[in-house]
């Protein structure tokens, strides 16, 4: 089985320098083994940016950001979390695919009464990501190897898509723009897109904040950027800033133009507290993206709009 699983993981690091994709790997309970194989293969520091081992619900949430919110309702062994695995392994590291294994290898199975042997992959890219389900026999380390195997075989199969090269070719063509940015602090994650279809950028506290109900605060997200010039910056709350924090942005939508591009031009939240809380530098509390800024605008006036009426802005479904 060993020389199957080196000719397979062979394969994968050869695909992998074909296609010029890199790859890591975000690991539960098979403990560091894909990470492992792919790195017995020489030349593999070409395309193996590095790994996670994430045994605990903690370690899953603080080194690859999945959400607590998705460890509590799914559990750790879920769709769900092998999912935010691959996106936050790819987040953090930088890379072209992310491959995750979590799973309950045995004896014991989960509290939920999950069966010793369910194991989830996933695998996926900066585009989309899949995840898929396995029940294996056998004992505590026959389930690791063979969530190792499939894992690979998963990966192989991603990288022998046709549809892998367009997605290259499309991404080599896009357009893209350069925005000088400076750190206030070194404890919070350097910026990078959101994964998937996503193109918001999350943005982090820079220091430990605590508010009481009622207060008001400007919250530093430890970041100064120069804008391309014609571009402006949407700031908004992540879709898990009030539940997690209960704290809303106080203007809806932030807005920062190109102009502010000094040296101390630090970017904040404006944040108001409906309870108690704490917030950790590191947390992520709120998004951005940047947008071309509005083209000129001539407003003719009219009479008459000659447009089926809809009863009046927010009022749609009204009878």
């Amino acid at each position: 089985m060993q020389k199957e699983l080196d000719e397979l993981s062979g394969r994968v690091i050869r695909l992998l320098k074909k296609k010029t994709m890199t790859v890591t790997a975000v690991e539960s309970c098979t403990g560091g083994m894909i990470s492992s194989l792919l790195t017995d293969i020489p030349g593999a520091s070409e395309v193996f940016k590095g790994s996670f081992v994430t045994y605990s619900d903690e370690t899953k949430h603080r080194f690859v950001g999945v959400e607590e919110e998705t460890l509590k309702k799914y559990t750790a062994v879920s769709e769900e979390t092998a999912r935010e695995m691959v996106r936050g392994g790819i987040r953090i590291v930088g890379a072209d695919l992310g491959v995750s294994v979590t799973g309950y290898a045995g004896p014991d199975g989960g509290e939920r009464g999950e069966p010793a042997g369910l194991v989830y992959i996933g695998c996926g890219s900066g585009i989309r990501t899949e995840v898929r389900k396995f029940c294996f026999q056998g004992d505590r380390g026959q389930v690791r190897r063979q969530a190792a195997e499939e894992a690979l075989r998963f990966l192989e199969e991603w990288l022998l898509r046709p549809e892998i090269d367009s997605e290259e070719e499309q991404h080599a063509d896009a357009p893209a723009e350069t925005v000088r940015i400076k750190y206030f602090t070194d404890e919070i994650e350097k910026l990078c897109r959101i994964t998937e279809k996503s193109d918001w950028i999350d943005l982090r506290a820079a220091e430990n904040v605590e508010m009481k109900a009622g207060e008001f605060r400007l919250i530093p997200l430890g970041v100064a950027m120069k804008l391309p010039g014609g571009y402006e910056a949407h700031v908004i709350p992540r879709s898990s800033t009030f539940k997690n924090f209960g704290i809303l942005q106080v203007n809806s939508m932030g807005l920062i133009d190109e102009s502010y591009c000094g040296d101390q031009d630090q970017w904040y939240f404006p944040a108001l507290a409906v309870r108690d809380t704490v917030i950790h530098v590191n947390d992520r509390i709120c998004q951005f993206r940047i947008m071309k800024h509005q083209p000129q605008i001539y407003f003719e006036e009219t009479n008459q709009l000659s447009e089926t009426n809809r009863g009046g802005f927010g009022s749609t479904g009204k009878q």
